[in-house]
């Protein structure tokens, strides 16, 4: 299993879901409503959201 964080959120996929809304500690509708604002770009819905996209939940 590799570390690599994926390129794009997919509101698509429940994976990613359930990944972003982890990484970002966001509800669904939050990472819903950013990915229709800025699109699918980590950096953009993390700018959005107010998140520090270098910050890793451990």
């Amino acid at each position: 299993m590799t570390d690599q964080e994926p390129d794009r959120v997919a509101l698509g996929d429940e994976a990613s879901i359930l990944y972003w809304t982890s990484r970002f500690d966001v509800s669904r509708e939050e990472l819903e409503e950013a990915v229709e604002t800025v699109g699918d770009s980590p950096a953009a819905v993390a700018a959005y959201l107010n998140v520090d996209p270098a910050r890793r939940r451990g």
